[in-house]
């Protein structure tokens, strides 16, 4: 289930444009943090456990949704410095939880360097579990009363 989920937020190719948020207010990091948090809402729910914030049930698949177009919007308009500041973040994206979302980014890098710092976030990334991205999701409090959140769940 969790890979599907993954994969919803990764490779959708339903993009929601009414999210009502500008994707450049918030950095990668914080966009990736948001979706680990949302992903593991999203298993809880199917788990059929409590949600953090407060959320709904149906709520953390739509809110992934609407994350998505935000973090390719941002992917779209990532500057040298951006992709240089993902390139630092990349060496210990397993720390919070960051290193599926930057692997997305690094995907699109058409730079030589993008493809090593791409293997290496893949690596890490694939060998995060389940048990440490609900760890990343708690340190990640602020996300409850983010605006970020707070744009997301809007019609």
């Amino acid at each position: 289930m969790k890979l599907a989920l993954l994969a919803t937020l990764l490779f959708s190719t339903h993009l929601l444009a009414s999210t009502g948020g500008e994707s450049s207010q918030w950095s990668m990091r914080y966009l990736a943090r948001a979706s680990n948090f949302l992903l593991v809402a999203s298993d809880a729910a199917l788990e059929k456990k409590p949600l953090m914030c407060g959320l709904k049930k149906e709520e953390p698949q739509e809110l992934i949704l609407k994350l998505k177009y935000q973090i390719d919007q941002k992917i779209q308009r990532l500057t040298t410095a951006q992709k240089e500041k993902i390139y630092r973040w990349a060496l210990n994206c397993e720390k919070d939880c960051s290193c599926d979302i930057f692997s997305l980014a690094l995907e699109k890098d058409s730079d030589s360097r993008g493809g090593k710092f791409l293997e290496l976030v893949n690596s890490k990334g694939s060998h995060t579990t389940p048990a440490e991205r609900k760890a990343c999701a708690r340190k990640f409090k602020e996300f409850c009363s983010s605006q970020l959140l707070k744009e997301l769940r809007r019609p």
